[in-house]
Formats: structure tokens, sequence, C-alpha cells
């Protein structure tokens, strides 16, 4: 018994000293207090890691919804039309009503009016650039103009819509706007014999309902409209409307 007495005096007298501060206990607080403030600091860095990942995410993120944004708005610079003025008459003109007149110029400026043609039968074609109807059309409407220019007969094509070359084959989603570019490839491509007129606010678009692509009037020398038709129309049949106006 008398032995284990020292040893409860040891741990009463080791008490005694972690309760008076003794320089063990002051190094028992230093090493917590160091471990609280590493840990502090550690959170601090930790959060502005996350801050700075988290920004970086976010710019990457504005960065990639602007650019797929500018691939898919219409952008009216540099644009023949624009898209917001297309609005065309939900039905054609009638045949036998009067043809209004247009003035309109082509890519280089050359200015043709319906009244200044008067005399002369008038194709009169509404077309889009991305249309494959369209584009099947141009040879028919070359062929029309080798076999009858000589009749008097004269071929027009206003542009109708306002998207490029891609928009058909992009499913609709590519809605950049046709340029000059794209006319003169329409133009080339297709080789068009005839003029091709841009209608720049789709007035006369709009006012004669052309709203499918092609859209194709025969007028005859008194400004009359004698056919109408959308889709791709056959030689033989514009051939013979042709063959029965003046």
């Amino acid at each position: 018994m008398s032995r284990g007495q020292p040893n409860a005096r040891t741990q009463k007298n080791g008490n005694d000293a972690i309760a008076d501060g003794s320089p063990r206990d002051a190094t028992v607080a230093n090493g917590r207090g160091s471990r609280r403030a590493t840990s502090r600091r550690s959170s601090r860095q930790g959060l502005r890691t996350v801050i700075g990942v988290a920004s970086v995410a976010v710019v990457a993120f504005i960065l990639t919804v602007a650019v797929l944004y500018a691939r898919t708005r219409p952008s009216t610079g540099g644009a023949l039309t624009n898209p917001n003025d297309l609005n065309p008459a939900p039905q054609t003109l009638s045949v036998g009503s009067a043809a209004p007149n247009f003035d309109l110029a082509t890519a280089d400026g050359q200015h043709v009016s319906l009244a200044s043609l008067r005399g002369h039968p008038v194709v009169l074609e509404f077309f889009a650039i991305w249309c494959p109807h369209c584009q099947n059309e141009a040879p028919i409407l070359n062929q029309l103009d080798a076999s009858f220019s000589g009749k008097g007969v004269r071929t027009l094509a206003i542009l109708a819509n306002p998207y490029g070359r891609d928009y058909e084959t992009s499913n609709g989603s590519d809605l950049r706007l046709a340029d000059h570019t794209d006319l003169s490839w329409y133009e080339t491509t297709f080789k068009v014999a005839h003029p091709t007129l841009i209608d720049p606010t789709f007035a006369t678009v709009n006012r004669y309902g052309a709203n499918a692509y092609p859209m194709i009037y025969v007028i005859d020398g008194n400004g009359i409209v004698r056919f109408v038709q959308s889709g791709e129309v056959p030689y033989q049949t514009l051939a013979n409307v042709l063959n029965g106006v003046h």
C-alpha cells in the first residue's frame, strides 16, 4: 500500500502541474493553436481554390453560350434582306388580276421594274438560295430564256427568303443570312442566265404571296397574271402558257 502512495502523489502533483499552467500545459496549448491556425489557413486556401475553379467554369460557360448564340442567331451584317420583314400574304395573286409593279435591283445595282417590261410577257420566279427545288428549276428557266427570249419573253427571279445556302442541309439550324457571296454562288453554280433581283424589305415578296419556293408567275404584256404555281414546274407547262400569251 505504501508503495502506492508516492505514485498517487506523483499523479496528483502532475495534475496540479497541468492545472497550474506548467510548461507542459503551454506546449500542449501552443500545439493545439498551431493546428487550428494551420486548419484555418488550409480552409481559406481551399475556399480560394474552389472560388477560382468556379469562376473559370462560369467564364467558360458564358463563352460557350456566346459562341453558340453567335452561330445560330440571324446576323444582318452584310445580309441582303431582313428576316423580320418577311410576311407573305396567305394567298397568291389570282389569275386575271393585275400584277403589282416593283422596282428592284440586282446585286450589282442594275434596276429592273415590271412597268418597264410592259409589252413583254414575263416569267417571274420567287426563289430561295438554299431551296433544292429552286435549284432544279434554274435550268428549266434557262431553257425558257433560250427558247422564248427571241419572242420578247423576259425572265426574272426575286430572292424571296432570307437564309443562306446551308439552311436546307442543316435542317434549318443554320440561320446565317444570305449575302452577296451566297447569291453569286447560286448564280454561278446553277448557271442562272436571267437577272436575280433583291427585295430588301420583302415588300414585293409579301404582296405576291410568295410563301413557297419556287413560286412562278407568268404575266402577260399588259401586266395581267396568266399563270401561278408553286413548286417545280416542267418546261413544257411553262412553254404552253407562254405560247398562249402576248
